[in-house]
This record gives C-alpha cells, sequence and structure tokens, in this order.
C-alpha cells in the first residue's frame, strides 16, 4: 500500500504529464522502480554477478545508477553475445556491458564515443 507522501509524489507527476509528457512517463518509472522490489532483486542480481562493485558514485552531482536497467542491459547482453558494442557517452552502463562482454568469452570490444 502506498504512504501518503507517496501519492503526493505520483499525484505531482502526473499533474506535469500535460506539460512535458516524455519527462514525466520517464520520472515515474525511475520512481517504481525505487519503491519496488524489482530494484532489490536487481541489486541482488548485480552483486551475485560481481558488477555491482563497478558501480560506485565517485561525484554527488553523478546519476543515480538504476539496478533494474542495469541487470537487464546485462542480461541482454549475456543472450545475445554480440562482440562489438557502440555506445553514445560513458556510465554505469559500459562497466555493465564490459563485464557482460567478459564473461561471454568471445572476442569482443566496447566502443564509447563521448
Amino acid at each position: 500500500m502506498f504512504r501518503k507522501e507517496s501519492m503526493l509524489k505520483i499525484f505531482s507527476k502526473i499533474k506535469t504529464v500535460v506539460k512535458k509528457p516524455d519527462i514525466i512517463i520517464w520520472s515515474i518509472q525511475e520512481w517504481v522502480d525505487r519503491n519496488t522490489d524489482l530494484q532489490l532483486k536487481s541489486k541482488e542480481f548485480l552483486e551475485k554477478q560481481g558488477v555491482f562493485s563497478l558501480l560506485k558514485k565517485g561525484d554527488i552531482k553523478e546519476n543515480r545508477c538504476s539496478c533494474l536497467k542495469l541487470a537487464n542491459l546485462y542480461k541482454l547482453i549475456q543472450s545475445r553475445k554480440p562482440k562489438v558494442i557502440l555506445e553514445f557517452g560513458v556510465g554505469f552502463s559500459t562497466m555493465v556491458l564490459a563485464a557482460a562482454l567478459i564473461m561471454t568469452d568471445i572476442n569482443k570490444k566496447v566502443i564509447c564515443i563521448q
């Protein structure tokens, strides 16, 4: 069951939908991810794979990492086994991509463009 504060946050986000629908949908999804057990299960999965220890924040201004999205990314790489990944920008996902590729035991590359 949601707490009153949680419901107020949801309503304030929904109220913003009219102004910026693309941003608000992402924000609601982020809130759901953080406030469900999926985030905890994803964190445990990343810890089990030995990846979570790589995801330390270096600066207070950095974005928070989403364990759910990173765990899904890790599983995607493990199932598809790509030989080359081209990523724009460098961040938490880069480390997860590299760790997942290492575990596939194939000749692989992660190319990052900053």
